[in-house]
């Protein structure tokens, strides 16, 4: 095996090793890109999840608001109402009471048990006799009678209420809803009401609704009740007090049914004794007590209360890997405390996000790893065999077609072709006519068919073989990709030239993956390689959107590009930045513009045998006289528009021989 071979081999091995490593990076930062902006999708669901769970709070901390609000303002109504009267009652004749006749005297006091309509608002019970009292007793008597018929509408105006009480400071009190007085709670502890009220002192004194300890009564049926009292004045005599028992039965009712499904929400006082929780009070009736806040909390919350009591109202914390959101009440100095595991929130959001972000992250891997098998099999490879085998047969020691794709033995087979003929034959002759022949097999001998835009081109070379060519492919994204390109030198060596370039644009442009610019550049940088002969290519490469009309394009030491508008203006599209020929400069900076073209407009790309054609007087065919071909004469095709070109061309040549291969090409947008 010769030496040129071997190194031949070598470059085929590290072309292929550099795909690979760039084609793995590629893939790697896009499914890095993903990765990262689907953690930031998790992260924005996470904070909406959040502030769903606070309008649940809100809500909740709102409903249990509005209940307390209305028992405060329910309470002041009947108690303003009830001091009117009080202050507006002249006489207080015990012989006037409405329902003297239904009291019912016995050894132990006095009640309404007799009364007939039960419904009436509730019964008066007292120690003692009722008569031989004093004038306040029969007035406070009398206004306690009229509190029976406020009570009446409480079923039905605060359903949230369990019982109301009027206690007198002469040892009788109204208890809503009616009971006989053997059925009622302890006499004596309704009694010690008055004297344990917590707030009645400042109550005498602002006249003020005020919240009271929870308490139960042995023997009633309505659970743990929170008393909301004010005190009772007939002008400034002290009267007695007017209590409203808010059954904690219904406030947990109004809690569960507010609650955010997957967290606990439990309602605390300013003593940290808790009035509403799911678990504890699923049967609220039966408890007797209310428990202390850490008894309600999980062990990993429950040393952490003080923290807890730091949280704003309203706003979210995390302690110990629970969700916190504490709400304080208005109306009275309690607490909502919402409680869900940071975990609960974070697998809900997995759950119903997370499947569908781990397909699109398979999906998207199988379809780089499927495109890289691809590309690599039936591009990649089969180019990388196809410079070897041209290797082998130019070093004549021929060696069999490799196993390529269906689609790439034409080639080989016209390579092995071209080159037996030239050993056959042994004539320099015979070499040149089989590269032209390669040559002009390897030009493109169809044009898109399209009802969008034509393209179309033409090119004569100076000697058989020529350096310039063009190309043109429909990419897998819908573009169209375009090239025309001049291989410095002329003969077999230019020829030879481009095709290997040509062959690299193919494979880097077929699917569309790469940038305009990258895909120039890479071509470069592959060139450069072992470029012994410092051959070149000047290029211009293009990518054409048909249905936008936007041309993505690149101009690697290339002749401007003639822009002819349909109204026959013409302008020239130079590049933004002049970049060197391709096999020059490795790693040489190339650059990418846009031209977006106009329905009707079409783009003429030429190499530099049709500026530079000679004369018989030494005199350049210029562009400005390709300019003046189109100036206020636009063509209705792009093939006419070539054709055109190349007339005015040959006329302007007439008597001398041509000294470099022409190439022209004409994009159209038609629509």
């Amino acid at each position: 095996m010769s030496t040129n071979t071997k190194l031949t081999k070598l470059d085929n091995v590290k072309f292929y090793k550099n795909y690979t490593v760039v084609m793995s990076s590629v893939f790697i930062t896009i499914l890095l890109s993903l990765s990262l902006f689907f953690a930031h999708r998790l992260k924005e669901e996470y904070q909406y999840e959040i502030d769903i769970i606070e309008t649940y709070v809100d809500r909740n901390g709102q409903s249990v608001e509005y209940l307390l609000r209305s028992s405060l303002d329910q309470l002041e109504i009947i108690r303003m109402d009830a001091e009117l009267k009080a202050s507006k009652r002249k006489t207080c004749d015990p012989l006037s009471l409405p329902a003297s006749r239904e009291f019912q005297q016995t050894p132990q006091g006095f009640n309404l048990d007799r009364v007939t309509d039960r419904d009436s608002g509730g019964n008066l019970i007292g120690i003692g006799s009722l008569k031989g009292r004093n004038h306040d007793f029969y007035c406070d008597l009398q206004t306690a009678l009229g509190l029976r018929e406020n009570f009446r509408s409480l079923p039905f105006t605060l359903p949230g209420v369990s019982n109301a009480y009027f206690i007198s400071t002469h040892n009788f009190f109204v208890e809503s809803p009616w009971h006989l007085s053997n059925e009622s709670a302890a006499t004596q502890e309704i009694f010690k009401l008055l004297e344990r009220n917590k707030g009645l002192d400042q109550a005498k004194i602002n006249r003020l609704p005020y919240w009271s300890d929870i308490y139960h009564f042995d023997g009633s049926n309505t659970g743990l009740v929170i008393p909301i009292s004010a005190a009772l004045f007939s002008d400034q005599r002290f009267i007695g007090i007017l209590s409203f028992g808010l059954s904690l039965d219904f406030v947990n009712r109004i809690n569960k049914d507010l609650s955010y499904p997957k967290g606990k929400t439990l309602i605390y006082t300013e003593n940290n004794a808790v009035v509403a929780h799911p678990d504890f009070y699923a049967n609220p009736l039966n408890i007797k007590s209310a428990p202390l806040l850490s008894e309600t909390l999980s062990k990993s919350l429950a040393n952490h209360i003080q923290a807890i009591e730091a949280l704003p109202s309203g706003k979210p914390g995390i302690i110990n890997g629970q969700i916190i959101i504490r709400y304080q009440l208005n109306s009275i100095p309690w607490s909502l405390l919402f409680v869900i595991p940071r975990s609960t929130v974070v697998n809900k959001i997995l759950i119903d996000f997370g499947p569908g972000m781990l397909g699109v992250l398979a999906g998207l891997a199988l379809l780089m790893a499927s495109s890289y098998f691809f590309t690599s099999r039936y591009f990649i490879k089969p180019a990388a065999k196809l410079v070897e085998h041209v290797s082998y047969e130019s070093n004549f020691n021929p060696q069999p077609i490799p196993d390529v794709p269906k689609n790439w033995k034409p080639w080989f087979e016209v390579i092995t072709r071209a080159f037996h003929e030239s050993l056959k034959l042994n004539t320099l002759q015979k070499e040149i006519d089989i590269a032209a022949q390669l040559q002009s097999n390897l030009l493109p001998r169809h044009w898109p068919h399209d009802p969008r835009y034509e393209l179309w081109g033409k090119m004569t070379p100076a000697k058989e073989v020529g350096g310039d060519f063009y190309d043109h492919l429909q990419m897998d994204n819908g573009e169209s990709a375009l090239v025309v390109a001049d291989v410095s030198g002329k003969g077999i060596s230019a020829g030879l030239f481009s095709m290997v370039s040509k062959t690299y644009l193919r494979s880097l442009a077929m699917y569309g993956l790469l940038p305009v610019d990258e895909i120039v550049s890479r071509v470069n940088n592959r060139l450069c390689e072992e470029n012994d002969t410092c051959m070149f290519v000047t290029v211009f490469y293009g990518q054409y959107n048909p249905d936008s009309g936007q041309l993505s394009m690149s101009n690697a030491g290339h002749p401007p590009q003639l822009l002819i508008s349909a109204n026959g203006d013409v302008s020239w599209i130079t590049p933004i930045k002049n970049s060197p020929a391709l096999g020059i400069l490795e790693n040489a900076p190339y650059h990418q513009s846009t031209l977006q073209l106009q329905p009707g407009d079409q783009l003429l790309i030429f190499t530099d045998g049709v500026n530079e054609a000679m004369n018989c007087d030494n005199e350049e065919f210029g562009l400005e006289k390709i300019a003046e071909l189109f100036r206020n004469n636009p063509t209705t095709s792009a093939q006419t528009s070539v054709q055109r070109v190349f007339k005015a061309v040959a006329d302007h040549e007439k008597g001398t021989e041509q000294s470099d291969d022409i190439t022209c090409m004409v994009l159209h947008r038609k629509m």
